[in-house]
């Protein structure tokens, strides 16, 4: 086994392990509202999207009802910043902003991969140079600043 694989490994058991605490608590627990049940889904389906990357398999699944999903999921966390009335507002807010950054970060990541497509044959992950793989200066605005607004989400929890 290749050190890559060795990492791919990882990742896949560590976002596995992820999608399945999201699951369990979207569907288990009973003293959350409907609201966190979705959030935690679709935490769910955010990990187990990102075990698959790595792998040959995951790269060949479809990228624009991906982009879709995740951009929906954004807009879900958008929405329940404004519906949500439990708690300290500036916490739930800061929460469901977080959360519609990643998925928005997912739906970026995935539309970047299928729009970088040739003649149908997709590009691999793996092979993805980021923003200067044919990427915009507004393209380049937006990748960079997800992954700012993500990191200072990190390092202020």
């Amino acid at each position: 086994m290749s050190a890559p694989d060795v990492v791919y490994c990882m990742l896949t058991v560590l976002f596995v392990a992820a999608a399945i605490h999201g699951l369990r608590q979207g569907l288990l627990r009973q003293e959350s509202g409907w609201r966190s049940r979705v959030g935690h889904l679709l935490h769910a389906a955010m990990a187990l999207a990102m075990a698959a990357m790595p792998w040959s398999w995951g790269r060949a699944l479809p990228l624009v009802p991906q982009t879709a999903f995740f951009v929906a999921a954004a807009l879900w966390f958008c929405s329940t910043v404004v519906s949500h009335r439990r708690g300290s507002r500036g916490t739930t807010t800061a929460r469901s902003m977080q959360a519609a950054a990643g998925m928005a970060a997912m739906a970026w990541m995935s539309h970047s991969v299928a729009s970088s497509s040739h003649g149908g044959h997709t590009v691999r992950q793996a092979e993805y140079s980021g923003p200067q793989a044919g990427g915009s200066a507004a393209g380049d605005l937006i990748t960079v600043v997800l992954a700012l607004y993500l990191l200072i989400c990190s390092l202020c929890r």
